[in-house]
């Protein structure tokens, strides 16, 4: 699907007067061909027409001073007039009414009264149009167009729900770029359960962009921060919203909801004078609302890119066989609600869980009845937790042996405290395994910790992989594995902590940095070339095993505190014997 281009054009009279004011007073008109403007002229409230071949004018606010005037709200959406006889009032109530001054016929009213004659309207330098009482301030306005969002989602716009005041606030698409009735794009906030943002076409959900961690909306591929705008969410008794606030207010910035449903985040760019699309809310095929199914999961880096959670497979495996997913997956041990066992004895079909807040790493998330619209992501993932049977946790192919392992084994709750309960503060990073920490032990010890993701579909050959062979494989420029953890569905491998982290992040600071501080001299490269070449040269020949590691990258390189180079993640690593020279695999993997 290719880009869309999302330039609502407005065409008003060349001609246009602007009122000496950023209000509009009781009893005063604005006529078509006359705007006001807000105090630092960044926004302007008047008549438009939405393209050069339409004749329909609408009531609107737009940027001003830029070269393409782009439309952000408009009041009589469904009810064009035909020709340029509209007007605006506000009248002693308070109420803001447009009507048709040919046959003085009312086309759209704001929604709240007030009996008092010190009412005004006016147009914030944030693109919000209020009606307030003069003697109460505009804190305490009756009217807002921030509750009557159209395609458009500005910055401190609260997008949610106020039950107090009777006010649910959604985004819809226009028709098209030159019709701004709604469209039948919606994006809104669903509330069975932990509220979240779904995107529909019509009545079919398209979209799920999730439900607030403490960090980002979970549904999202990229669920980093933006760092130009700072997202924040508030949950009540009485209200539930959603907003976001730019980090720089220089910038002109906006959400739209596009009329083919995309939702993008533009920019103003002043040397091009266009916009600039920073970003699509959607991205890829696996962003498809329910797309494998109830417990398939979505992988975009796997093809094909739906699979079954370990413990489950395909309920259709014909279906599964010509790529549709949708009919999921089953469990291959049923639960058994006549029995205790696991988490949340005494309720069979709470299915999942997961930390509310993985930020302040407080609150837990329940599921009921089958799970659906999951996903892997390369980074910056949220952990879920599945209950499965007592049979299926006791499965062999689930279990680590112990026997013969020269590394120690942790207990879980060691791991837990030196980790702040897997903070998210503490977290260094992500892969297709799960999370890594830092972690400090009791003794001082500074330590990283991986944590295999419950739904990672070869988590556990690979922590059974390296365990094995980690415990067999010593060299100083190999990674040193301090010992493991197995308790119940819990796999965590402990590693010395690196503080210079990887050898990939090591050339993201050459490129990125504007000083050169952390550029190597040539003796420092030369040291870690020879040790990654001291690293291979025993797994390959002086090791008691004869390794080939299969996924070796900068990213798994580590560097200590001296930028000594140490080899890392055994997961994929395959053993042969002393007198071969090959071996066969039927399983790609590795970057």
């Amino acid at each position: 699907m290719g880009v869309p281009t999302i330039l609502l054009l407005c065409f008003h009279t060349l001609l246009t007067c602007t009122i000496a004011s950023d209000t509009l007073s009781v009893n005063q008109t604005i006529r078509d061909g006359q705007t006001i403007v807000s105090t630092e002229e960044t926004f302007e409230l008047g008549f438009f027409s939405p393209s050069n071949t339409s004749q329909n004018r609408y009531l609107g606010i737009w940027y001003k001073n830029i070269a393409t005037c782009t439309v952000i709200w408009v009041a009589n959406r469904e009810t064009p007039i035909s020709n340029k006889s509209g007007e605006l009032t506000l009248n002693h109530e308070g109420l803001l009414v447009l009507h048709d001054s040919t046959n003085n016929q009312m086309i759209w009213s704001s929604s709240t009264s007030k009996e008092t004659g010190k009412m005004v309207a006016q147009l914030l330098d944030n693109s919000n149009f209020i009606v307030f009482d003069r003697e109460q301030g505009p804190e305490n306005y009756i009217w807002q167009s921030f509750d009557h969002i159209g395609n458009t989602y500005m910055p401190e716009m609260k997008f949610g729900r106020d039950l107090k005041r009777g006010i649910v606030t959604n985004f819809t698409s226009w028709k098209s770029d030159d019709d701004p009735s709604p469209g039948p794009y919606m994006i809104y906030m669903n509330y069975d359960g932990y509220p979240q943002t779904l995107e529909n076409n019509t009545d079919k959900i398209l979209y799920r962009l999730g439900s607030w961690n403490g960090i980002a909306y979970t549904g999202r591929t990229n669920n980093r921060p933006f760092p130009m705008i700072t997202d924040w969410f508030y949950m009540d008794e009485f209200m539930t919203w959603a907003t976001y606030k730019l980090n720089n207010n220089s910038v002109l910035s906006r959400l739209t909801l596009s009329a083919e449903g995309m939702m993008g985040l533009w920019n103003w760019n002043n040397r091009t004078q266009q916009w600039i699309l920073y970003t699509l809310l959607t991205t890829d095929s696996c962003e498809r609302y329910a797309l494998c199914g109830v417990y398939g999961f979505c992988n975009i880096a796997e093809s094909p890119n739906c699979g079954c959670l370990r413990g489950f497979t395909p309920k259709r495996p014909d279906q599964w066989e010509i790529a549709d997913w949708t009919s999921g997956c089953q469990r291959e041990i049923p639960l058994d609600c006549s029995v205790v066992e696991g988490f949340r004895k005494k309720e069979c079909n709470c299915t999942a869980y997961a930390t509310l807040d993985i930020k302040l790493g407080i609150g837990c998330m329940l599921w009921y009845n089958e799970l659906i619209d999951m996903r892997i992501l390369p980074d910056n993932g949220q952990d879920i937790y599945i209950r499965m049977s007592a049979a299926e946790l006791g499965r062999s192919d689930l279990v680590v042996p112990k026997d013969g392992l020269d590394i120690p084994l942790f207990n879980l709750s060691t791991l837990t405290l030196a980790t702040d309960n897997f903070s998210f503060n503490k977290k260094l990073g992500e892969g297709g395994f799960g999370p890594v920490y830092k972690g400090t032990l009791e003794d001082g010890r500074e330590i990283a910790v991986k944590r295999l993701s419950v739904v990672s579909t070869q988590g556990v050959e690979e922590f059974k992989n390296e365990v094995i062979f980690i415990s067999k494989l010593q060299h100083r420029n190999l990674v040193n594995v301090l010992g493991y953890c197995v308790e119940g569905t819990e796999k965590l491998l402990v590693y010395e902590f690196m503080p210079n982290s990887s050898l990939d992040l090591l050339f993201l600071f050459f490129f990125i940095e504007e000083t050169k501080t952390r550029t190597l001299n040539w003796s420092q490269r030369f040291r870690i070339i020879n040790g990654i070449a001291r690293g291979l040269l025993y797994l390959h020949q002086d090791s008691l095993l004869r390794i080939i590691h299969r996924d070796l990258k900068a990213a798994n390189i580590l560097l200590d505190h001296e930028m000594n180079p140490k080899i890392s993640d055994f997961g994929l690593a395959r053993s042969f014997g002393g007198n071969e020279i090959e071996i066969n695999t039927r399983r790609v993997v590795g970057t």
